[in-house]
């Protein structure tokens, strides 16, 4: 099965299939590159840091990129998993024995 849209280039019409389902594009029998999207809640869950720690650091934009879902103040927040990962690893303090 082929989707095009008119004006979209093919390798963004497979980056919006990969948010919309997770990196998984099953329907065509195999696996893209999964970069997963995380809820606040899950986020939590799977690193340790409170959904208003999260909220804090979003309004300071000290925190990991994520992603706004839908507009206003209520809207869907997810988080790739990747960009955590890569903010974790900016956040590492290697300290060679030296002080701090």
């Amino acid at each position: 099965m082929s989707i095009s849209l008119p004006g979209v280039l093919p390798s963004c019409l497979s980056r919006v299939h990969s948010i919309l389902f997770g990196g998984q594009c099953e329907h065509q029998g195999r696996e893209t590159v999964s970069d997963e999207l995380l809820s606040p809640k899950q986020v939590q869950a799977e690193y340790g840091f409170s959904q208003q720690t999260l909220s804090n650091w979003r309004w300071t934009g000290t925190g990991p990129d994520f992603i706004k879902l839908s507009p206003g103040r209520g809207g869907r927040i997810r988080y790739k998993r990747s960009r955590i990962e890569s903010w974790l690893d900016a956040q590492t303090v290697s300290t060679g024995g030296a002080a701090a």
